[in-house]
Order: structure tokens, then C-alpha cells, then sequence
């Protein structure tokens, strides 16, 4: 074989692998995979050097909660930067950035390759649905998009985050509209994203606590609803990184609030006692201080009001400090 043609054949051959890789890459991102995101970082097996840059970045994130200042302009300057890029700022949550969701958007429009649409669709629509709440004129843009996504074409594990999503907002609408009572239709989707729920303890985790809000707040049932906060926090203790600390931390708080409404206020106190070693709660002046208030409310029902008294302390003396 002439080496110019050895030489042609081993670069398509490259291509093909490191197309793989990136493939590989932006499932472990949908799986929380750090597993395999540490294996491509650390082997260095993308051929784009700043991708795996990014890579390291969200990587390290999910790992540890270190941010790192990304360059944005480099960041928006190839379809698969600009991915992992709108991954890595849902996952942080500084804020929405229509500069993201116009390159997304763009990037739809001209790619010619079905996987990659789906992929930015998906994450067009995972970006959008992370801040609804504070940005509600999202939502009518991101019921257009979902209907854009063919979900025939979709991977099982990215079909599974689309029903999450259809799921999530269908729960927004719900509480926007005040709409707030059993719903047959919530349940049927519930019931669905059970069955389609990948083998993953985090995503196992968010749809117990899923569950658990729709028992809450449709159903008004406490305890169901703390039962399947319960079941969330044995899938948390199986993610030993960052993320899936930080979520077992917060599931703790909620499991705590409703054992403190329904008068089980010893079981409260040692939850909320326990959070106060925590370092999501103590680095975060109001989860704190809502900690501190929580014991306030329970050692005062149960007439320990030396304990009262000193939360209440702690609490007021927080006001003061974050007060401008």
C-alpha cells in the first residue's frame, strides 16, 4: 500500500475512534459517568484539545464543586464545545444566557448529522428547563422545542432525561396555574419515567424525589411522600462524589421540613442537627440559617426552650450579618 494512502487510511480510522470518544463523552455527561469521563480526560482521548479541557472542567466539578473560569469565546467555537459548555453552566446554574441558547439554536439549524441535533435539542431543552423558575417566559420556548425532538431517534438514556424534562414542566405548569390535585396524567408519566429509568443511582435518586413531590404537593400525603424521600437518600449514599453529596444533603433537609410539619419533631431535630456539620449547609448563609430556624420551630414545640432560645439567637444574629 502506497504510504500516502496509509496515511489517509489511518487518519479516517483516527477520525472514527475519536468520533466515538465523543459520543462516549456526552453520554457519561447524561449518565453522571465520572468513571468515564475520567478515563477520557486522563488519557487524553479527544483530539480536540480545548473539548478536553471542558471535559476536565465538568469533570472536576462533578468530582469536587471546584469551578474554573472558562473562556467563553473559545468555548462557543465548535458544536461539541459548545455542548459540554451549556452542560457545564446547567449544571453551576450562574444564570441564564441567551448568548447560549442562540449558539444552540444556530447549531441546530445547521447541522446535517441526526445524532448531533437530537443532542443539542436535548441539551438546548435540559438548559432551558433549568431556569424556568426564575425565567417563566422559557417555558412557552421549551414546549416548542420538545416537539421539534424526535424521540424515535433518541438513545434510551437520552429518551428517559427528554420524559423527565416533559415531566418537569408539566409539574411547573401545574404549580404556575395552581392546578395543584391528583392528576392522572402526572401519574401516567410518573409510571412511565419509572419504567424508563436507567440503572443509575442518581437519576434513581431525583425520581424518588420526583415521586415524593407529587405525593406532597398533588396528594397532600406526608407520608408517602417522605417514604420516597427516604428511598432517594439510599441511592444518594451510593454517589460518592460532589453532586450526589450535595443533593443527599438537600433531600436530608426536605425529609427533615416534612417530619417537623407532621409533628415528629425528635426526628426532625436529629436531621437538622446533623445538617449543621455540613458543609453545602454551613458555606451557605440562608440554608443555614433556614437550618437554625427549623430547630427553633421544633425545640419550642417540644417545650426544650433553653435550645429554642439559642437557635433563635444563632438565627437572628444571621439576619443581621446578611442583611445589607
Amino acid at each position: 500500500m502506497p504510504l500516502q494512502k496509509f496515511l489517509f487510511c489511518l487518519f479516517i480510522i483516527c477520525q472514527g475512534i475519536y468520533a466515538q470518544k465523543e459520543e462516549a463523552l456526552f453520554q457519561a455527561i447524561q449518565e453522571y459517568d465520572v468513571e468515564v469521563l475520567s478515563e477520557i480526560v486522563e488519557h487524553n482521548q479527544l483530539s480536540d484539545r480545548y473539548l478536553l479541557h471542558l471535559s476536565r472542567v465538568y469533570r472536576d466539578y462533578l468530582s469536587t464543586g471546584e469551578e474554573e473560569i472558562v473562556e467563553v469565546d473559545k468555548a462557543l467555537q465548535t458544536p461539541q464545545r459548545l455542548l459540554i459548555y451549556t452542560h457545564y453552566q446547567r449544571l453551576i446554574r450562574k444564570g441564564y444566557d441567551p448568548k447560549i441558547h442562540e449558539a444552540l439554536f444556530e447549531e441546530i439549524v445547521k447541522s446535517k448529522s441526526i445524532f448531533w441535533q437530537n443532542e443539542m435539542y436535548l441539551g438546548l431543552i435540559q438548559y432551558l428547563n433549568s431556569f424556568t423558575q426564575k425565567e417563566p417566559f422559557l417555558i412557552a420556548l421549551l414546549e416548542d422545542y420538545l416537539i421539534e425532538v424526535d424521540t424515535n431517534l433518541l438513545t434510551k438514556m437520552n429518551n428517559y432525561i427528554f420524559q423527565k424534562i416533559v415531566l418537569d414542566l408539566e409539574l411547573k405548569k401545574s404549580e404556575i396555574n395552581k392546578i395543584m390535585k391528583p392528576n392522572s396524567q402526572l401519574r401516567e408519566r410518573l409510571m412511565l419515567l419509572d419504567s424508563l429509568c436507567p440503572d443509575i443511582a442518581y437519576h434513581k435518586a431525583i425520581l424518588e424525589q420526583g415521586k415524593a413531590i407529587y405525593k406532597l404537593e398533588f396528594e397532600k400525603k406526608s407520608e408517602e411522600a417522605m417514604k420516597y424521600l427516604k428511598k432517594a437518600l439510599v441511592f444518594y449514599d451510593m454517589v460518592p462524589y460532589h453532586f450526589g453529596k450535595k443533593q443527599h444533603t438537600f433531600n436530608r433537609n426536605s425529609l427533615g421540613i416534612l417530619l417537623r410539619n407532621s409533628g415528629k419533631y425528635d426526628d426532625a431535630i436529629e436531621i437538622f442537627n446533623s445538617l449543621l456539620s455540613s458543609p453545602f449547609i454551613t458555606k451557605n448563609p440562608t440554608s443555614l440559617l433556614k437550618v437554625h430556624t427549623s430547630l427553633e420551630k421544633c425545640y419550642a414545640q417540644i417545650d426544650n426552650s433553653k435550645k429554642a432560645y439559642y437557635h433563635a439567637q444563632i438565627k437572628n444574629n444571621f439576619q443581621i450579618d446578611i442583611t445589607p
